[in-house]
């Protein structure tokens, strides 16, 4: 009599435990904008890098301050939204090996070339589509944005020079990296609070990477969800070597993301996030003719913040 019964409540604590599982709400995080919405971003990164060339330490650091409108001018049959960014305000900043690189979209005096043609850039904007999910479908109006800035200019090879600049930093593929914090996380299924999802992404910038994303959403208070996210990144053994001032390089990298994301429930556009990523490895180095065959490693560490919040 005591087992049956025993069995019976037994029995009836797993149902409970069945019934509140399944009574948790599941919440759809998906994009919810109006036509004319506009959302001013400050995006601010601050890297350091350092590198070791014969024992020696070599250090970097980078920092950029992004002021960013996003306006969404409708969507398309699709139901992409189609949104027009705005460039409204940047600063940039490199310290390394005791000199100083640094340009701003503020700087009236523009005593260099650089600064003239970056502070062109204020007001200037791109076009941007994208789904609900988060998803960038397309990018536009980047082949006009760099002409207006280096079609006057007369020095051929100066132009080449700032044209790549311009592209690492402010191109396509620059963008659709940069752009995965503000896009990049949204679940594909409806979730609860302590659900967890994941995706797989792919960074370019001097090397590869492969970046395996785990987010959590871990709370749904005050109009805001906040999305935990803790992520493994490496570059693929089989990428192909690039080739910079006449040597081959290879990296064989690999590292770590951590960090909060808070979105706005209504719109479930991002309100404030804070990434930390670390970055450990070497960049294999071939050049036929140097010492010890042509081939050595140069050891890389780098470390960056980015911060991202919505101007009210």
């Amino acid at each position: 009599m005591k087992k049956k019964l025993l069995l019976i409540v037994t029995f009836a604590i797993v149902l409970i435990a069945i019934s509140i599982s399944c009574s948790k709400s599941k919440i759809e995080i998906r994009l919810n904008l109006q036509k004319g919405q506009r959302f001013m971003m400050l995006y601010h990164t601050d890297m350091k890098m350092t590198q070791k060339f014969m024992g020696m330490p070599i250090e970097m650091d980078m920092k950029m301050d992004m002021d960013l409108e996003f306006e969404n001018i409708g969507q398309d049959n699709d139901s992409n939204y189609l949104m027009t960014v705005t460039y409204q305000a940047i600063k940039y900043q490199m310290k390394a090996q005791g000199q100083l690189i640094s340009f701003s979209t503020e700087n009236s005096s523009a005593d260099t070339l650089m600064d003239k043609v970056f502070s062109n850039i204020k007001g200037k904007s791109f076009d941007m589509k994208i789904n609900k999910s988060g998803k960038i479908i397309e990018i536009s109006k980047l082949d006009s944005l760099s002409a207006y800035l280096f079609g006057n200019m007369s020095d051929s090879s100066r132009m080449k020079e700032f044209s790549e600049l311009f592209n690492k930093n402010f191109g396509e593929e620059s963008i659709r990296n940069n752009f995965g914090i503000f896009f990049g996380f949204y679940p594909e299924n409806p979730v609860s609070v302590g659900d967890k999802w994941m995706n797989t992404t792919a960074v370019k910038s001097f090397f590869a990477l492969t970046i395996e994303n785990n987010y959590q959403l871990t709370s749904d208070k005050n109009d805001l969800y906040e999305i935990n996210i803790q992520s493994n990144m490496k570059t693929d053994a089989k990428d192909e070597q690039v080739e910079i001032k006449g040597m081959q390089m290879k990296f064989n990298m690999k590292g770590t993301q951590t960090g909060s994301i808070k979105i706005d429930q209504k719109t479930a556009w991002i309100s404030d996030s804070e990434i930390k990523q670390k970055i450990t490895g070497d960049a294999i180095i071939s050049k036929p003719g140097l010492t010890g065959g042509g081939n050595f490693a140069i050891p890389y560490t780098m470390e960056s913040t980015t911060k991202i919040s919505l101007k009210k």
